[in-house]
């Protein structure tokens, strides 16, 4: 069997200055927006108003779903009784209460194991 090749370390990019300027001209002749983010230019024709307007309105409603979605109480998940759940000790960080099949102990993690108190 052959032996298995080390890992190869990740390369570094190139070191180069950060460039974060923005730049956006507008073309009369060809009614075109020119956007300039560093190294990438991107040219798009220009949108109209009704365009400008219906981005908005879809912005507006997705940020509307955001918000919905933060006021949500967050899900508690279900275990089945095989599995055990662990939190953390409030009187007692160092310790572990662990509950399965409905039955609470308290303890600590040595080498990767639950061990009871």
């Amino acid at each position: 069997m052959p032996a298995a090749k080390p890992p190869t370390k990740p390369r570094k990019a190139a070191a180069r200055p950060a460039r974060a300027e923005l730049v956006m001209t507008t073309s009369r002749a060809r009614n075109t927006v020119r956007v300039k983010f560093g190294d990438v230019t991107v040219i798009a024709p220009k949108p109209t108003e009704e365009q400008v307007e219906q981005g908005i309105r879809h912005s507006m409603r997705a940020m509307r779903g955001l918000v919905r979605c933060f006021r949500k109480q967050p899900s508690t998940p279900r275990h089945g009784p095989e599995v055990p759940v662990c939190t953390a000790d409030r009187e007692n960080p160092e310790r572990v209460i662990r509950t399965l099949k409905g039955k609470s102990e308290s303890g600590r993690f040595r080498r990767g194991k639950f061990k009871a108190d």
